[in-house]
């Protein structure tokens, strides 16, 4: 399960996530700081992709992944105050089980490096 929380931020052009948790079941516990300005334009279109999936919301919610994770996102984009985007991973579209497992892979990564 992968749970979000989106936060609005008054700062301009300002996009930042923490991310904590495991990327699979029994794995280590991983923490990230995600700046998305610091990402290379690949790492931003997945970072991108993966948080358009939730809409905007303030709650975003992907059921039924083998990873664990929470994240906390602060935005200069506009939030949907107390809305909840719920997605089943094991009944979601392709295309968007693609945008999850990607967003996982990038957290992966970037917790190795």
């Amino acid at each position: 399960m992968i749970n979000g929380i989106s936060n609005t931020t008054t700062e301009p052009n300002f996009e930042q996530t923490y991310v904590s948790g495991c990327l699979e079941e029994g794995g280590s516990h991983i923490s990230l700081i995600l700046l998305r300005a610091d990402l290379d334009a690949g790492q931003q279109t997945i970072y991108d992709e993966f948080l358009a999936l939730g809409l905007d919301n303030t709650y975003f919610n992907v059921d039924n992944t083998e990873c664990m994770l929470a994240f906390d996102r602060f935005t200069s984009s506009a939030i949907t105050i107390d809305e909840e985007t719920i997605i089943d991973y094991d009944t979601a579209d392709p295309a968007d089980k693609t945008k999850v497992d990607d967003f996982v892979t990038l957290v992966g990564t970037l917790t190795t490096v």
